[in-house]
């Protein structure tokens, strides 16, 4: 991944309050769950986006900074929401189409749909003849998310009139992902991700994404978004029928940071930190110079090697396990280089790791000539039998 979060996190649940869990917006569907679980964490471990980054991340339960308490958010009424009476998915998607930079029309492909009461989603390919490119988003109105605790502080900037903004790009392979958020005070949310393929899952058709982190923002910060009402607080969306995780107890994502420091060996750690959003993710800094990050979920089963490593194989007990040595290309902008690996069961359990010679995976520079450590010492902690897999 890149300045981004990195390709570990191509694919949360905090063991919190209620009224914490509110905070990273429960308004922010399973759709929008499901999108950042593909996206890698280990660009948000320069905290990551997914990332979401995803976070990268939040999700449909939250995304936790570990050591940094907690903002306190008011509940968002439906008189506080910037609200101009219901506005259905189609609506939502005839504005999205109208906000589109000049000459940029939608391809043969465009969907609209939602939850009801909450949230209102949007997807539309475009095209400008150097490949296609796909567009999603999501509009939200639910609890108001005031600072950027819950995400990478590289990736987020409050704005005078206290918006939070967040930016990031990530990567899985040769697929590229530009997201930019904006939340507002009243409970208003909108994310929009513009992908370099026609789907989140398919061969890129084009070197970057179609449109640029900055054309995004525009987008974003339009006036002429209406946002759907909110929901009731004790809304819970419907299952997804489609989602492996489904059915699968969640774990608490303070116990996949104590896993991460348990499988290590005597080394030196320090900025613990978590994020989760359809997965679990941590990270720490070892001895001062190099990070490492990890990220569990329970994924659609992976049965043969494919994109996104340099190295991979299938073992005797069909799990597929890949690695690639020294990618620079996950920071290719501040010329870190990072060991990455995964291991895929057949059950849909999924483990990704990378060390970095870095600090963080965000254009940063090297501190040390190789990451703290190789590709066979990741796929052995890797492969310790005490990770817990997250479910929804």
């Amino acid at each position: 991944m890149t300045h981004d979060l990195p390709d570990l996190m191509r694919r949360a649940t905090e063991d919190l309050q209620p009224d914490t869990t509110a905070l990273v917006a429960r308004g922010i569907r399973r759709g929008r769950v499901l999108r950042r679980r593909r996206t890698v964490l280990a660009g948000l471990s320069g905290v990551t986006a997914v990332l979401a980054t995803v976070g990268i991340l939040i999700g449909a339960n939250q995304a936790v900074n570990t050591g940094v308490p907690p903002a306190t958010t008011p509940t968002v009424k439906p008189s506080q929401a910037a609200v101009a009476g219901p506005v259905t998915p189609a609506q939502t998607l005839a504005t999205l189409t109208g906000l589109l930079p000049a000459g940029l029309t939608p391809a043969s492909s465009t969907t609209s749909g939602g939850y009801g009461l909450g949230t209102n989603e949007a997807t539309v390919l475009l095209d400008d003849g150097a490949g296609a490119s796909l567009l999603t988003l999501s509009i939200t109105t639910a609890q108001a998310i005031t600072d950027c605790n819950p995400f990478p502080p590289s990736s987020c900037t409050i704005k005078p009139d206290h918006s939070v903004h967040v930016r990031y790009n990530s990567s899985a392979g040769a697929l590229r992902q530009t997201t930019v958020e904006l939340f507002y005070p009243n409970g208003t949310q909108i994310s929009l991700s513009n992908y370099n393929a026609k789907s989140e899952k398919s061969r890129p058709t084009r070197p970057a994404p179609l449109l640029t982190a900055t054309q995004l923002a525009k987008i974003a910060a339009s006036k002429r978004w209406a946002f759907p009402p909110p929901q009731a607080p004790d809304f819970q969306p419907p299952p997804d029928p489609n989602d492996p995780a489904a059915g699968h107890p969640p774990v608490p994502v303070k116990q996949t940071l104590a896993t991460l420091k348990n499988v290590l060996p005597d080394v030196k750690l320090s900025r613990p930190k978590t994020w989760t959003g359809g997965f679990n993710a941590a990270s720490y800094v070892v001895d001062g110079t190099s990070i490492i990050t990890v990220l569990v979920q329970i994924d659609v089963p992976k049965t043969a090697c494919g994109e996104g490593y340099a190295d991979c194989t299938v073992r005797t007990d069909h799990a597929v396990v890949s690695w690639t040595k020294e990618e620079k290309e996950i920071a290719r902008r501040g010329g870190a280089s990072c060991n990455k690996v995964e291991i895929a069961y057949p059950d849909g359990r999924r483990i990704s790791m990378d060390s970095c010679n870095a600090v963080q995976t965000e254009d940063a520079a090297p501190a040390r000539a190789k990451p703290a450590f190789t590709t066979d010492q990741l796929l052995t902690f890797a492969g310790n039998a005490a990770w817990k897999f997250p479910g929804s």
